[in-house]
């Protein structure tokens, strides 16, 4: 199973400064979408942020956030899916860029 694309929405907005030995990162938004009301999949423990190499010659943002369901009474109930999304950009000390969408 997975959550469908079309029905969630994590992003991240940010910004990175390079000079060829080193890059910082600045975080400016993250949020979490979802497109359809109705939607039965559920969203928590959003999470946002930047990581560097100790040296400086990458850093990262990213969003994440889990998202499960299943079935609930009373606060009692069944998760039949839950996974792990982090969305994230990384740029190493020349300005490459590179996106990528981790599922666990």
């Amino acid at each position: 199973m997975f959550v469908p694309k079309s029905q969630v929405h994590l992003s991240v907005m940010n910004q990175f400064r390079y000079d060829k030995s080193t890059v910082t990162p600045y975080f400016y938004d993250g949020w979490v979408k979802k497109r359809l009301t109705g939607f039965i999949w559920q969203v928590d423990n959003y999470g946002e942020g930047t990581t560097t190499a100790a040296n400086g010659s990458w850093a990262t943002v990213y969003t994440r956030a889990n998202f499960h369901y299943g079935l609930e009474y009373s606060g009692i109930g069944l998760v039949v899916q839950y996974l792990d999304v982090r969305n994230q950009i990384k740029c190493d000390k020349y300005g490459n860029i590179y996106k990528d969408t981790i599922i666990r």
